[in-house]
């Protein structure tokens, strides 16, 4: 009920904003008892100027990818050889998260792969995917492509399996550095309300939900918050994922795309 009630409020939303709907039939009614409004998520139009303004290419790749669906821990970890052609279409293959764990922590998914230390950073590794739905392939198209390539090419000799995304003294992105760079590309785009990295994802879904993309699609590009979702949807299609990933692509590129 929480999920749904947040979903088609952000949805609507996003129709208003991109003039499907003269203004949204959630506006004034009020959700199911017990349910807690979601933290503001940013309009396609705002996660494209977001994407637009930002000049550091490593940031940029990382708001990309933000806005196309990925956690913050994925992101943060991504790698080169994460990149894998499916179909001719380039995409990231998200098998695992980057973490910092305190000594002793256990992860819950025991039947997943066991965490591998990060080469050349003490204390970090990868960690398994949150969920089996976060095992997933996000498509890389347009922008989202060029910015990957541009951030590669910053590391030509990096390792396959090396972090991609470094800090500029060669350290993992942490949840501390990425706030505050957040805010400054908020800033840069001209956005003064307040918004967090992770209501990207939301932004994600609402669009794919506005666009009608079917469940099973939409959780293969965006992977579930939920351990009780495992199992649940099968694998989307690869045809199907890079048409939505491309519509997807297209409304925070402000490109209007057919439904």
């Amino acid at each position: 009920m929480l999920n749904d009630w947040q979903m088609l409020k952000e949805a609507l939303t996003a129709a208003v904003v991109n003039g499907l709907l003269a203004h949204s039939p959630a506006t004034g009614v009020e959700p199911p008892v017990g349910v807690s409004e979601r933290r503001p998520a940013p309009t396609p139009a705002e996660a494209a100027a977001i994407i637009a303004a930002e000049t550091d290419p490593t940031w940029r790749l990382q708001w990309t990818l933000a806005f196309l669906g990925m956690r913050q821990s994925e992101r943060h970890g991504v790698c080169l050889d994460e990149l894998e052609v499916r179909d001719g279409v380039p995409g990231i293959a998200v098998r695992h998260q980057l973490a910092h764990p305190a000594p002793g922590h256990q992860w819950p998914a025991k039947d997943r792969p066991l965490i591998t230390p990060v080469p050349g950073q003490a204390g970090w590794v990868y960690a398994p995917a949150k969920t089996r739905a976060g095992e997933r392939w996000i498509p890389l198209l347009g922008t989202a492509l060029e910015a990957w390539n541009e951030v590669a090419g910053l590391h030509p000799n990096a390792a396959e399996d090396a972090l991609l995304c470094l800090r500029p003294n060669g350290a993992p992105l942490s949840q501390g550095v990425e706030r505050t760079a957040w805010a400054k590309a908020c800033g840069q785009a001209g956005i003064t309300r307040h918004l967090v990295p992770h209501s990207a994802r939301h932004t994600a879904d609402s669009i794919l939900a506005m666009l009608g993309v079917p469940d099973a699609t939409r959780i293969g590009i965006i992977g579930h918050a939920s351990t009780a979702m495992d199992g649940v949807y099968v694998h989307a299609q690869t045809e199907a994922v890079v048409t939505a990933a491309r519509q997807l692509a297209g409304q925070l590129e402000g490109v209007k795309t057919a439904i």
